[in-house]
């Protein structure tokens, strides 16, 4: 395994930087941190990975590029962090403080901060009066931005600006970006589901209808047409909540409709419809407000469920996606135990899991699964332990070879003297010479290959999925925090068939084959 110095550049910029210009982008911050390194020879011949962020706030830690480098941290792949300033590794004082002086050090990882002078290997902690004060000011400065930003979405929205994106049917005026104006390219099809509605439709007939004339959902539309970047590759299609969104959307009347929504937290929260802020006549209507009303009584007994929406005890912890189209699939109303792809009344000849799957007989596929895990997790420690032991003799043996080592370079000086006050020939020199070089040559390769393998023994670390398991004792009860601990997500191929994506999948292998329903069923009854 290649032991080389690993060092990670770290560069981040939000959407508020940009008016600093290039100093403050990512080449800019990426050709500061390459001439540092160029400048110190310590780092020379070290390995560089780049780690990214364009287009994230510092606030918090969820930004795709950091928890890469993070996760590479933990598993010791990485040597030394470097990034332009402490703002750019993040905002949060006490956040970062954590890191850089309890994590990192812990992971024995180096982080330099370029612009702030700051170097933990010559720094006991952040804590110092200049450094601290540095972590405020940029505390202080994201709580401002934000507070500033959000008073001047307010103030737009009283005035009547739009500054929301658009909506279905509309389009941003390319001369004023505050009005909307009519896409003829979707609002056709928003008038048809309107009038669809209208005659007496119901939401899923409407859904059904629109995929069999393969024309594209809103967010699909967006991807086509690179407007949107989608996560996953899936197709996106009509489905009852779609068209419902469309036909309860008061936009479509004319009115520009904005604050219908705050984010709390990472989630959005409805907000009362008397706090909305509504102008009329902003932009042109797509239906009437009569017509608008009468669509509504196609959804009427919609909103009654929707005003009622209770936890079920058989709701599973993590998603359970369908293997044919990729979504999550849902549980059946009322007190039923199963879950089902909704897509498949909505999409012809699709691939969709067709049946129903109970989540008792889920629960005991998973169980069964986890007990497996158990064994497994036993089985590595004990090879763990055992490659723990063999490594302290291994660190013997390099100690002892290492001082040989050091022996023979003695007693290299110790020739060279001989030669140099003529005590030896040249040619008995030389032979000499060329003996103890080629017992250091064997040394240092015994050595090398010694250390390779206490490197792999190091790198076999289990102890995130350990302290998980170890944190819930081996039972015979199946237990929803243990599955939200252990399964990211499930997919669901058929009735004999499911996929467990572990969230430790370097451990655990990713597919688990349910077996014939029936017979699971059967050892139920008895």
């Amino acid at each position: 395994m290649d032991n080389q110095f690993v060092i990670a550049m770290y560069l981040r910029i939000s959407s508020s930087d940009e008016q600093y210009g290039d100093s403050q982008s990512i080449t800019g911050q990426r050709n500061l941190i390459n001439e540092h390194i160029q400048t110190h020879s310590e780092f020379k011949n070290a390995n560089v990975i780049e780690f990214s962020d364009d287009g994230y706030s510092g606030t918090n830690f969820e930004r795709p590029g950091i928890i890469k480098l993070l996760e590479k941290a933990k598993c010791g792949k990485i040597n030394t962090v470097i990034v332009k300033d402490f703002s750019r590794f993040g905002r949060n004082y006490i956040d970062v403080g954590d890191y850089i002086e309890q994590i990192f050090p812990f992971l024995d990882i180096r982080f330099i901060s370029i612009n702030d002078y700051f170097d933990s290997s010559k720094h006991q902690n952040v804590g110092d009066i200049g450094v601290a004060f540095k972590h405020l000011c940029d505390d202080y400065y994201c709580k401002d931005i934000s507070r500033k930003i959000k008073s001047g979405i307010k103030t737009a929205w009283e005035s009547g600006k739009n500054i929301s994106r658009g909506i279905y049917g509309y389009k941003k005026d390319p001369m004023n970006k505050y009005q909307l104006i009519i896409d003829e390219n979707t609002a056709p099809i928003v008038r048809l589901i309107f009038d669809k509605a209208i005659s007496g439709k119901s939401p899923s007939q409407i859904a059904i209808a629109l995929n069999k004339e393969d024309i594209l959902s809103p967010l699909q539309y967006l991807i086509n047409n690179e407007k949107v970047i989608s996560k996953k590759n899936l197709k996106r299609v009509w489905t009852k909540c779609g068209v419902l969104r469309i036909i309860r959307d008061l936009r479509y009347t004319g009115l520009l409709v904005q604050g219908m929504t705050a984010c709390n937290g990472n989630s959005n929260i409805k907000i009362p419809q008397s706090e909305w802020f509504i102008h009329e006549g902003k932009f042109e209507a797509i239906v009437t407000k009569e017509e608008f009303e009468n669509a509504q009584k196609c959804s009427k007994r919609r909103l009654k469920k929707d005003n009622v929406k209770t936890k079920s005890p058989h709701s599973f912890p993590v998603k359970i996606r369908c293997g044919g189209c990729g979504h999550t699939m849902i549980r059946c109303s009322g007190r039923s135990k199963k879950y089902y792809c909704r897509y498949t009344k909505f999409i012809e000849d699709n691939t969709c899991f067709t049946s129903k799957l109970g989540v008792d007989e889920l629960r005991i596929v998973i169980l069964t699964s986890i007990q497996q895990c158990y064994t497994l997790i036993e089985n590595k420690k004990k090879n763990d332990d055992e490659r723990r032991a063999s490594s302290v003799e291994t660190l013997k043996q390099i100690q002892f070879l290492e001082r040989e080592l050091s022996s023979i370079s003695n007693s290299k000086l110790m020739l060279y003297n001989q030669y140099s006050d003529a005590k030896l020939s040249h040619e008995e020199y030389s032979i000499k010479q060329n003996e103890i070089d080629k017992n250091s040559e064997v040394l240092s390769e015994q050595i090398n290959i010694l250390k390779k393998d206490v490197i792999i023994a190091k790198e076999e670390n289990l102890e995130s999925a350990i302290e998980i398991l170890e944190k819930f004792s081996y039972s015979t009860e199946y237990s929803d925090e243990l599955v939200s601990a252990l399964i990211d997500h499930i997919i669901v191929h058929d009735e004999s068939c499911i996929e467990i994506e572990w969230k430790f999948k370097d451990f655990f292998n990713a597919k688990t084959v349910i077996p014939d329903l029936s017979d699971i069923n059967s050892a139920k009854e008895i």
